[in-house]
């Protein structure tokens, strides 16, 4: 991870080019706090590589720089659930026409502007040995984040490996389309993700968070 501050300076400049070209080529350039594939580039030599840092910092002042695994899988799975109970769907294969799953490929298919309109395999062609683990991962994932509603976990298979790649969280993954997959309506799965909020809100409720201490007063401190 660079901050821009770190490109201003050609010795600057010059010690991420050789930390990314480090990494072989090709390497992954993408902007830290965006999504949805905006600004992310593969690079495929050092004038690639110049361009994706240009890209990328239109978007952000801090940059991602890592390899770039190829020849993969994409799997996406849905978890939605509480504090007491996690439940998983079915994983999908999105499908792409270019070399990384672009905006267009996600939001811009047969007029719906969302995921629900993308390509997709559904479930995944991958072995139940794969579906499996990935759904327990997702149910791991969810309750390490402490996550509440409905988020979709995305993973990268690579060979024999498989990576959680990121979550995403609600508004940008409702992912209905997967729930009903599973014989649950919109309307029911807004049901239970308002029921799992309703439930959170009464377990914070339920929670001290002011504390009476003079800690202040004894450091002559207090407000007059």
């Amino acid at each position: 991870m660079f901050d821009k501050a770190d490109l201003e300076s050609p010795e600057g400049y010059a010690k991420i080019i050789a930390a990314a070209e480090k990494l072989t080529y090709p390497p992954i350039v993408k902007p830290s706090n965006l999504g949805s594939s905006i600004g992310i580039s593969v690079c495929r030599d050092r004038a690639g590589l110049n361009e994706a840092l240009d890209v990328a910092l239109q978007f952000d002042n801090r940059i991602l720089i890592e390899r770039a695994l190829e020849g993969i899988t994409e799997i996406n799975c849905s978890v939605c659930g509480g504090a007491s109970v996690i439940h998983t769907s079915q994983c999908e294969q999105p499908l792409k026409k270019e070399e990384i799953l672009s905006f267009a490929d996600k939001y811009l298919k047969d007029g719906k502007k969302s995921m629900a309109g993308m390509s997709r395999l559904l479930p995944a062609p991958i072995s139940d040995k794969q579906s499996d683990y990935i759904r327990r991962a997702s149910q791991k994932v969810f309750a390490a984040l402490g996550a509440k509603g409905v988020i979709r976990i995305d993973y990268i298979i690579h060979g024999d490996a498989v990576y959680i790649n990121e979550a995403n969280t609600i508004p940008g993954s409702l992912s209905y389309y997967l729930w009903e997959y599973e014989g649950i309506s919109f309307g029911e799965h807004i049901d239970k993700f308002v029921e799992y909020a309703l439930a959170e809100h009464r377990r914070k409720a339920s929670l001290t968070y002011a504390y009476e201490s003079n800690v202040l007063s004894r450091k002559g401190l207090s407000h007059k």
